[in-house]
C-alpha cells in the first residue's frame, strides 16, 4: 500500500506464492521500474524481519508486459487468481488467502490499494466474475506462458503495431 501512496500505480489483481508474486498494475505515469524497486526492498525488509532473515528474496528484475487492456484485463485478472489452483496449493481461487480474488468476490473487505472496478465493469457483477474464474486460464494466454518467455506486449496485431510505432 506504500507503493501506491508514493507512486501512481494502480493494483488491479494480485497473488502471492511461495517462490514469486503476480501484480496486475496500470501506472499512471512511466514510473514503473520506480515503483517495483520500492515495492520490492519495502517487501524484502519486510519479511527478512518477519522471518529474522536476511538477504535478497528475488533473484532477477520484475517482468512487466504491456497490456491491450480491453482485450487482456479480465484474461489476466483470471489468470492471476488461478494461479494457485494450477499450482495444486487449492482446489477454488477463494480457498487461497494470499490473492485478491476473495477481495473481488465480497468475501474479505477489500484493501484500499485494490482496484476492482474496472475489472468488474467487464462482466455484469461479481458472480459472473466468480463463474468465468471457475472456468479456468483462457487456452491463448495459457500458449503464452507455456512458451517459457513472457511476451513483452499482450494483445491482437493491431495493438502490437501501434505500440511498436510510439
Amino acid at each position: 500500500e506504500l507503493t501506491c501512496e508514493k507512486y501512481p500505480i494502480e493494483v488491479h489483481a494480485y497473488c502471492l506464492m511461495s517462490n514469486h508474486y503476480h501484480l496486475l498494475m496500470k501506472s499512471v505515469e512511466p514510473c514503473l521500474s520506480d515503483a517495483m524497486r520500492f515495492f520490492g526492498s519495502r517487501f524484502s525488509v519486510q519479511i527478512n524481519k518477519d522471518l529474522n532473515a536476511d538477504g535478497a528474496l528475488f533473484r532477477s528484475r520484475f517482468k512487466s508486459i504491456l497490456v491491450d487492456t480491453e482485450r487482456y484485463l479480465l484474461q489476466l485478472s483470471r489468470y492471476i487468481h488461478m494461479n494457485p489452483v494450477e499450482a495444486g496449493y487449492c482446489n477454488l481461487p477463494e480457498e487461497y488467502e494470499w490473492s485478491s480474488f476473495r477481495q473481488f468476490l465480497d468475501l474479505e473487505k477489500p484493501r484500499a490499494l485494490l482496484k476492482r472496478d474496472e475489472t468488474l465493469k467487464l462482466v455484469r457483477n461479481q458472480g459472473d466474475y466468480e463463474y468465468f474464474v471457475h472456468q479456468g486460464i483462457d487456452s491463448e494466454l495459457r500458449k503464452q506462458y507455456e512458451k517459457g518467455k513472457c511476451p513483452s506486449i499482450l494483445g491482437d496485431q493491431n495493438f502490437i503495431e501501434k505500440v511498436k510505432c510510439l
